[in-house]
């Protein structure tokens, strides 16, 4: 019999209720448990890595991000800083600590993190990724009962080999972060897709998963295989581990290889353990009857504590090194700690080392905590001795931060300092906090609590210092634990007429919120008092001249011995910022008992602010030592500059915790099918859902104001607007235009990255602020484009199923939850800027506008920037996948570029021709000729370099390119041996310390020649050489022997960078560095002083004056001068700079060089671009005739860019022969070309 509907079940019930008791059951209930988390989560040191591919990381999420550079490994065109990081608010409670301590990540490589959803990509045999129409259009759609659509349904959520979420991958590595996943057929997509990142999927042959990520300019990145990865298996304590899933949850770089053939690896150990990663619970509320018809009200609170297994071992960085040289990395680890890393040179000797030293907190009963903090990090030298520099850290109350997984905790998993027996928290239904009584958890944060472990300083090895506080956010309001409370009362101790009455002179209050305050009133009669009192509260809106009225009455007319208390409750709504006055008074009553006494009590509860959750910085003081109360500050406000004072409310919708179910039994009574309801309400709570799946999401700031030198913008401040919207919950599936879906939501399933784009920066104002008016010196705003063609989604199922036994239909979807949500990958890139810069009543706007004509994100083809002048200047740029739209490139040019495109080497970021026009005019072009020089040291790939750059000759056509450099030479390291000025000398280089670094720059020669003094066998010793004594004496002979040659000679220390330079004169240039390896003097050969460096240090903000501004030398058409960094105020002019054929005119403050820029009155206080204006340099002609008269077109000048065009003289008799340079008529000269300088003697010759 087939059940027709719900009101054909209800009749059913109704009859077989009489016949009950000799019923037979089929379809019975099985006890539900905690289930294992949906979210397996790797180490905690990978994830801490990881995490920057999910986060942005910005003044948008209220967390400090710090850097302490401690070394940068350089081989070839490979550099890999090696780094230590801090990033967080304070500490989760059961948030295990990284290799460097909790909130420090050691940066050295990079990682993948992969968040395995439903199935593992690579496990699942059948992946159900249907668009909601798509499934809407199977077979037998939204028949709850069978079919295909149900069939399907019920695969998608119960059969273990089936995959209907994507995994999500999250890497950091280099200078790229981001997350992406693989869809249905197993193709990539970055979730935001900036950049052209090339990722491939393979299996090394141990069958462990790589990923290899190409980046734009073709370096290769691998990730995972047998070294680098790191399995997990996330089991409860009672479980075998082999009896759960093992899942490849990191995936860590091992191998670096460029395009030049250098290779960088990353040696890793792996240590087999365990650790405790988190614990659950769950609270389960049955109603309803069972196939039995019997009643079920159960209501069942259990948790589980989770372990993490590493089933090959945590892999742990061990060693950096590389197959050019033996300078080398090793990290010393014990037990899941860094102890130390070393660094090595070439001849395999440690040169210095850096100490990691921790601190293990103990609580009160001296018991150590499990969890470490990073609190020194010492440099020592080769002799292992301390050499000063220490960074040094401190805590807040280390002392006091509770055990791990004390259940104690708010809703983000920070400690909040209210124990409890759960994580379960209280608070969601008033019906299950009654089912449950008092057994909840009260989750509610506490500031004072949740800081407790956060990085409260750092010393730096200068002695400068950062000192951070932080604050609470509003997460809304709640009533005080501390009330107003008044007290009146009267006592006759005589007679009838002999009493007193106190009355309290009332209390003022001004609410901070528009609500109800609740009021208490209570009294009390002695048992003496017959005759009745009344106290009144008396309640008056003194800002509207309003009053209310609440009393109670007191005493009765009993006989004496008996006596009452009474107690009664109100709500007044009282306004926001209005006056209130409190007042409780007392009449006399009407007892003439002597010895009676009557009181009465208000208590007044109003809303206070409540802490939200998490914490976020307030203020960052820089010291220049410890011990002082001097230092700048630097202070964050979370809102717009305007309402910095004002209350922003951060909500928290505490409803993912929450299940519910309404779940459908199919039962037989005598062969009569029916249907048996049971509602289930289920509380789900994880931590490790709290410390794994960041929360910086939850608590993004969409303004940020920051004052500079204290809290009232005494140095003037920064506005920042960011991109912020909430991620929304998984969708119910339901029927199209219909009222039926497949359960109820899953509030606790996964989400999709609708708000990929949160924390990117849309707009910045700088300002000031005199007399109380912000006065804004800059305003920029930032547009962002979005091309949907090239943007993809795909649609993710989630499903939840309650366990039955004997089910007569297991193909119906009665008892299925499935919810849906969408992963995005959004092409998206920068698509405008507009700046304003405000000079009192004048400012200067500039619009800029960016073209991405090919389609890769991130790399823009134009850029035209136009001024409030109406000026154009537009920048172009050809990569190799437009260069075919070159002018005038050839096909072999071509045939070179095409290897070097997305579907090759991926060298997509390659200029191969720049172009720069002002109002469509042409400027000046360069382009870059590749060629293909042989396979690469490595034999990895083709070295694809430059062999020819081209630059604008005639300025009356400047696509017509001139040759300007000439490349004859490399080595298999991509380094250049030989290059030339086109019609100029050659140049050699010479490379050392395995042809990591020039020695020698020798002009006016060629390889050959070099090669022939030398020869081959003794550069290649130089290549290798790190002997300072060997390789001066060899350039020293070649010096000698090319006396017409240009040498200059660099000799280096490679851990620190040059330390002597011998010019073409031998004049001897010495280089001597501090012991933080910063350039300090350079010295002469005597030992005087040529120049000194001064360093400032205050941390990672300047104290003496935080407003530092860039100072930009644009000399249109040559390379730029370095640019200034400047506090505000008048800057001194550089030296003036020189360009062939033109003279220097001085700068401007505007690309069409206008207005000159004043160098004694003009002040700096914003970046600022001045431009050099240059006038071609016009050159006298001398005309020697030798007899004949010359042409009127021949002019007595030329001018530099221009040049000119020689006509013929005349001469009676003679025939006019050319012109020539010198009287012997040796050099033959027809035109004066656009690129000759000097004046010119001209000399006709003439033939009878």
């Amino acid at each position: 019999m087939k059940i027709k509907s719900l009101e054909h079940i209800k009749f059913l019930l109704v009859t077989l209720l009489v016949l009950a008791s000799c019923a037979n059951s089929i379809g019975q209930i099985i006890e539900i448990t905690t289930d294992i988390p949906e979210f397996s989560p790797p180490s905690p040191n990978a994830y801490q890595i990881g995490r920057f591919g999910q986060v942005p990381v910005n003044e948008s999420t209220g967390a400090i991000n710090y850097s302490i550079p401690l070394h940068t490994y350089k081989v070839g065109d490979i550099t890999v800083p090696v780094t230590l990081n801090y990033s967080g608010n304070g500490v989760k409670v059961d948030q295990s600590s990284s290799l460097t301590g909790i909130n420090w990540t050691l940066m050295a490589g990079g990682v993948i993190i992969r968040e395995v959803r439903d199935r593992e990509d690579k496990i699942a045999s059948n992946r159900y990724f249907f668009e909601i129409d798509e499934l809407n259009a199977l077979p037998n759609a939204w028949n709850l009962d069978q079919g295909v659509w149900a069939n399907t349904i019920n695969e998608m959520v119960n059969d273990v080999t089936a995959d209907s979420e994507v995994d999500i991958y999250s890497f950091n590595f280099s200078s790229y972060s981001g997350s992406f996943f693989f869809d249905q057929d197993m193709n990539p997509h970055l979730v935001n897709y900036n950049t052209e990142l090339k990722i491939s999927r393979i299996y090394d042959n141990d069958n462990h998963l790589v990923i290899k990520i190409t980046t734009p300019d073709g370096f290769n990145y691998f990730f995972g295989g047998t070294k680098g990865s790191e399995y997990t298996t996330t089991r409860k304590f009672h479980v075998d581990p082999g009896t759960e899933t093992n899942l490849q949850t990191a995936l860590y770089l091992y191998k670096i290889i460029s395009p030049k053939g250098s290779i960088v690896e990353f040696d890793y150990f792996h240590l087999i353990y365990e650790i405790e990663t988190g614990q659950s619970f769950i609270s389960i509320n049955d109603l309803g009857k069972d196939c039995q018809f019997s009643n079920i009200d159960n209501t069942n609170t259990t948790g589980d504590r989770y372990l993490t297994y590493f089933n090959n071992g945590q892999a742990i960085l061990r060693k950096i090194y590389s197959n050019l040289s033996n300078d080398s990395i090793v990290f010393y680890n014990s037990a899941l700690q860094i102890d130390s890393i070393a660094y090595f040179n070439n001849n395999g000797k440690k040169y210095k080392s850096n100490q990691l030293i921790y601190q293990y907190p103990h609580d009160e009963n001296g018991v150590i905590n499990s969890r470490f903090f990073l609190t020194n990090v010492k440099e020592k030298d080769s002799a292992n001795c301390f050499t000063g520099n220490n960074y040094k850290m401190s805590y807040d109350r280390l002392n006091l931060l509770p055990k791990q997984f004390a259940l104690a905790q708010d809703y983000f998993g920070y400690y909040n300092g209210i124990y409890s027996t759960t994580l379960i928290p209280k608070g969601i239904s008033s019906f299950l906090d009654s089912r449950e009584g008092s057994g909840y958890a009260d989750r509610e944060p506490d500031f004072n609590f949740a800081k407790i472990g956060s990085l409260s300083s750092i010393e730096y090895p200068t002695g400068g210092i950062s000192e951070f506080e932080y604050e609470s956010g509003q997460g809304g309001y709640k009533y005080t634990n501390d009330p107003i409370t008044l007290n009146t009362y009267s006592y006759n101790s005589s007679n009838e007429s002999l009493y007193s009455v106190y009355t309290n002179e009332g209390l003022y209050f001004s609410p901070i919120v528009t609500d109800s305050i609740i009021i208490e009133l209570s009294s009390y009669a002695s048992e003496r008092v017959l005759r009745a009192q009344f106290a009144e509260l008396i309640v008056t809106n003194l800002t509207d001249n309003i009053q209310f009225f609440y009393s109670i009455g007191i005493g009765s007319l009993h006989e004496p011995g008996s006596y009452s208390n009474n107690n009664n409750f109100f709500k007044c709504k009282t306004l926001k910022n209005k006056l209130y006055k409190f007042e409780l008074i007392m009449d006399s009553g009407d007892s003439n008992q002597q010895g009676t006494y009557t009181s009465a009590t208000a208590k007044i509860k109003y809303f206070i602010p409540k802490d939200a959750l998490g914490l976020r910085i307030k203020r960052i003081t820089e010291k220049a030592e410890p011990n002082t109360n001097l230092g700048y500050i630097k202070r964050f406000y979370y809102n717009k500059k305007e309402n910095i004072n004002d209350t922003v409310i951060q909500e928290y919708n505490t409803q993912f915790y929450l299940f519910l179910e309404d779940n459908i039994t199919y039962c037989e009574f005598e062969e009569i099918p029916f249907w048996a309801h049971i509602y289930r309400t289920s509380l789900y709570s994880s931590s490790i859902l709290d410390v794994y799946v960041d929360d910086s999401h939850k608590n993004l700031y969409p303004n940020v104001t920051i004052s500079y030198g204290g809290d009232n913008f005494e140095n003037g401040g920064e506005e920042l607007e960011f991109k912020v919207t909430k991620e929304p919950f998984a969708e119910i599936y339901k029927e199209p235009f219909g009222e039926k879906s497949v359960g109820s939501r899953i509030f606790t399933s996964s989400r999709g990255n609708k708000a990929w784009d949160n924390g990117t920066l849309l707009r910045k104002r700088v300002f000031k602020k005199e007399n109380g008016i912000f006065k804004i010196l800059k305003d920029e705003k930032y547009c962002y484009k979005i091309d949907a063609s090239k943007s993809f989604s795909i649609t993710n199922y989630v499903g939840k199923k309650t366990k039955f036994q004997g089910l007569v239909n297991p193909s119906g979807v009665h008892n299925i939850s499935l919810n849906s949500y969408n992963c995005y990958s959004t092409w998206n890139s920068l698509d405008s800027i507009v700046k304003i810069d405000y000079f009192g009543t004048d400012s200067i706007v500039t619009y800029q506008k960016i073209y991405y004509d090919i389609g890769i994100p991130g790399l823009p083809t134009r850029v035209v920037t136009k001024d409030s002048k109406s000026n154009q200047l537009t920048s172009k740029t050809y990569y190799p996948d437009n260069a075919n739209l070159i002018n005038g490139i050839t096909s072999q040019e071509l045939s070179t570029i095409d290897s070097m495109r997305r579907n090759n080497l991926h060298m997509i970021n390659s200029p191969i021709q720049t172009e720069q026009l002002r109002n469509e005019c042409i400027l000046n072009a360069t382009r870059v000729i590749y060629k293909n020089w042989g396979q690469n040291f490595s034999q990895t790939g083709p070295l694809i370099l430059p062999d020819t750059i081209k630059v604008s000759g005639e300025i009356t056509n400047p696509y017509l390119l001139e040759a300007r450099v000439k490349y004859y030479r490399y080595d298999t390291l991509g380094n250049p041996l030989e290059f030339s000025k086109v019609d100029d000398s050659h140049t050699v280089l010479l490379w050392g310390y395995n042809s990591l670094n020039p020695i020698a720059k020798i002009q006016n020669a060629t390889y050959d020649e070099v090669q022939a003094i030398l020869g081959q066998e003794i550069i290649s010793q130089l290549a290798s050489s790190f002997d300072n004594v060997f390789i001066e004496n060899q350039i020293a002979i070649t010096r000698t022997a090319l006396p017409d040659a240009m040498i200059t000679t660099f000799i280096y220390n490679p851990s620190v960078g040059l330390i002597k330079q011998i010019d073409p004169n031998g004049i001897i240039s010495k280089y001597e560095y501090d012991s933080f390896g910063r350039l300090k003097f350079i010295k002469d050969h005597d030992g005087n002083v040529l120049k000194s460096y001064d360093y400032h240090y205050s941390g990672q903000t300047p104290t003496d004056n935080f407003f530092t501004y860039t100072v930009t030398f644009d000399l249109q058409g040559e390379d730029s001068l370095p640019k200034l960094t400047t506090p505000a105020g008048i800057i001194i002019s550089p030296d003036d700079p020189t360009r062939t054929g033109y003279t220097f005119e001085g700068w401007y403050k505007e690309a069409a060089c206008t207005n000159a820029w004043n160098f004694a009155t003009d002040l700096v206080t914003t970046n600022v671009t001045l431009y050099a204006r240059w006038t071609a340099n016009t050159y006298a002609i001398t005309y020697t005739l030798n007899g004949g008269t010359n042409s009127p077109s021949n002019t007595a000048t030329y001018t530099y860019g221009v040049g000119l065009t020689l006509s013929d003289p005349s001469r009676t008799g003679y025939t006019f022969g050319g012109w020539y340079l010198e009287p012997t008529f040796v050099n033959a000269i027809s035109t004066i070309s656009a690129t000759a300088t000097g004046d010119r003697t001209l000399y006709a010759r003439w033939t009878a």
